[in-house]
């Protein structure tokens, strides 16, 4: 018998890395954090970590305080609102993906694999 194995990934999820990050991070901290403490926490351009808040903000998930200096526009005090803690259990409990071993029966010419 030969056994094969095959790693077969979780399917994209509504979000992308870095936007599930954010979501994960939000629900395990409840204190308040803003994009710059994020990206650092997180390791990610402080760019995606905004880009990230805000399609989270946009699909009503996280709220906080929208802030601007001569350097741009930033996020403050971000907080999940209810529907945000519901997305975020959603994301914690999907399947990451799984391993799947095929064992095949048969001669050595019953099965070719490569």
């Amino acid at each position: 018998m030969k056994t094969k194995t095959f790693e077969v990934p979780a399917a994209p999820g509504k979000f992308n890395a870095t936007e599930e990050a954010i979501l994960a991070y939000l629900y395990a901290h409840s204190e308040e954090i803003g994009a710059k403490g994020l990206a650092r926490i997180l390791k990610e351009s402080w760019n995606d970590i905004e880009e990230g808040i805000k399609t989270l903000i946009a699909a009503g998930l996280v709220k906080g305080k929208r802030v601007s200096d001569s350097q741009g526009v930033w996020h403050e005090k971000l907080r999940l609102k209810t529907k945000g803690e519901a997305e975020a259990i959603k994301q914690e409990r999907r399947p990451k993906g799984f391993t799947l071993n095929v064992e095949f029966i048969g001669g050595s010419d019953a099965v070719k694999t490569e």
